[in-house]
């Protein structure tokens, strides 16, 4: 089991020692079978969506390379949980809270982050950390987190 604190990711973009970039093989060696896997196709390899708890990773395949980690996702909480293989320590997120509640937590943290309201999807708003997290707000309040990267060829 590895511990993973939600407010490190956040601010950083690692997950405990799994950060974007990686190939699925070193993401399995930290973490272990995925609980679920999903999403294939006739260029992948390996599935390229994983799923530890509530918690998805993705990974792009390269043409004659390793697979890479490009986005780690999570939506549709209440506490987010990474399954019996990884521990979360949420901080203060929760599913469900104000837009305002997060930024004011995220100022005392001294985060520095921007919002925007997304009309395609459906209005949300999304808060972007300083780092790259986004987190998505709608009419129930925060409903999904995300740390991507840039894709590489």
């Amino acid at each position: 089991m590895i511990d993973v604190s939600l407010r490190d990711f956040l601010q950083t973009g690692r997950f405990g020692p799994v950060e974007l970039g990686m190939p699925s093989a070193k993401v399995e060696g930290f973490l272990g079978a995925a609980d679920s896997l999903g999403a294939s196709s006739s260029r992948a390899r390996r599935p390229f969506l994983w799923k530890y708890g509530e918690v998805e990773f993705h990974f792009l395949p390269r043409k004659g390379k390793d697979d890479q980690l490009v986005l780690v996702f999570l939506e549709h909480f209440n506490v987010p949980s990474g399954g019996p293989k990884v521990r979360i320590d949420p901080w203060f997120i929760r599913g469900g809270l104000s837009l305002d509640a997060v930024e004011r937590e995220f100022r005392a943290a001294g985060l520095k982050t921007r919002s925007f309201r997304r009309e395609h999807l459906q209005g949300a708003t999304e808060l972007v950390v300083e780092k790259g997290a986004s987190l998505l707000f709608g009419g129930e309040g925060l409903y999904s987190i995300s740390f991507s990267g840039d894709l590489e060829a």
